[in-house]
Order: structure tokens, then C-alpha cells, then sequence
């Protein structure tokens, strides 16, 4: 009888034993995924950081951005050729933000931060134009549908939500290199 007992108590510690590494395994599983989502989210805001830094550091692309942002069609070949390459870019990273932020990697605070970016983006014209015309492509679906509702509400706007953001980049083109 012994021998049964001994074995009954051996099991219940290897239960009591699976139970608390099940346990533990769910408690690291979750610290694991809390550190990937804040990395994800550093990572995305050090992504923008670099992104807006390029703009402040390259005068010349500054200058080419902002016109192109006015009105695309007043850009050379080769300025145009930057400008969308630098939307394109910009659009890349947005969606790489998007794709985190419906997954739950981004918490919805950083990501409406993103999405106030995005309508200022979007409310100039040769972003709008460039969106509208471009020939590479390259976004999903969803994507697609995010950003052209962000149009679509763009548009519906009286001009003043916006005029100041034109006359800042008018400024910008306008003035004499510093």
C-alpha cells in the first residue's frame, strides 16, 4: 500500500510541477510579447524620427518635398523622381506602422499620433496627387482602403483646416535658400 501511495503522491507533485511551469511558461510568453510590442513601438518612432531628421538635415530635399507637396507639377524630373521616392518611402513605413498597429503591436495612442501625420501628409496636394497616380503600387488592399478614406475626408474639408499648412509650404518654396 505504501508503494501506491508514494506513487500517488509522485504524481500529484509532477502535476503541481507541469501546472506551475505552464504557468511560468505563460507569464515569460506574455513579458516576451509586452518587450516586442515596446521594441515595435520604439522602433516605428525612431523610423519616423529619421524619416522627419532627413528632411532637417537635407536642405535641398526640404526644399524639393515642399514644393512637391504644394503642387507636384512644378518639379523637375529629377526632383519629381525624389519626391515620390520619398513618399514612397514615407507610404512604406506608414503601412509597416499600420500592419503593427492592426496586429496589436502598436498601442492605439501611438497609432492615432501616426494618423495625424498621415491626414497632414494627405491634405497636400501632391501627396494626394502622388497617391492618386502612383504607377509602382505596392500596398495591400487594407492599406489602400485606409488611405483613401483618409482622402475622401480630406477632400470633404473646408479649405481653411488646411490653408495653413499650404501657406507654410509656400513660404518654404518661396524663400530665398538660408
Amino acid at each position: 500500500m505504501e508503494t501506491v501511495s508514494t506513487y500517488f503522491i509522485a504524481e500529484i507533485i509532477a502535476a503541481i510541477a507541469v501546472v506551475i511551469s505552464l504557468v511560468h511558461l505563460g507569464i515569460e510568453i506574455r513579458q516576451t510579447r509586452k518587450q516586442s510590442i515596446k521594441e515595435s513601438m520604439d522602433k516605428i518612432t525612431k523610423e519616423r524620427a529619421d524619416f522627419i531628421k532627413l528632411l532637417a538635415t537635407e536642405s535641398e530635399l526640404s526644399q524639393i518635398i515642399a514644393a512637391g507637396l504644394s503642387s507636384s507639377s512644378r518639379l523637375k524630373t529629377k526632383e519629381y523622381f525624389r519626391f515620390t521616392s520619398y513618399l514612397y518611402y514615407l507610404f512604406v513605413q506608414l503601412e509597416l506602422g499600420f500592419r503593427k498597429w492592426k496586429r496589436g503591436h502598436i498601442d492605439d495612442e501611438l497609432w492615432n499620433a501616426w494618423n495625424e501625420g498621415v491626414q497632414w501628409w494627405i491634405r497636400c496636394p501632391g501627396t494626394r496627387d502622388w497617391w492618386n497616380n502612383n504607377p509602382a503600387g505596392g500596398f495591400t488592399p487594407e492599406f489602400k482602403e485606409y488611405i483613401n478614406q483618409i482622402v475622401d475626408a480630406v477632400i470633404k474639408e473646408p479649405p481653411e483646416v488646411f490653408s495653413k499648412q499650404l501657406d507654410f509650404l509656400k513660404k518654404i518654396t518661396t524663400a530665398d535658400n538660408v
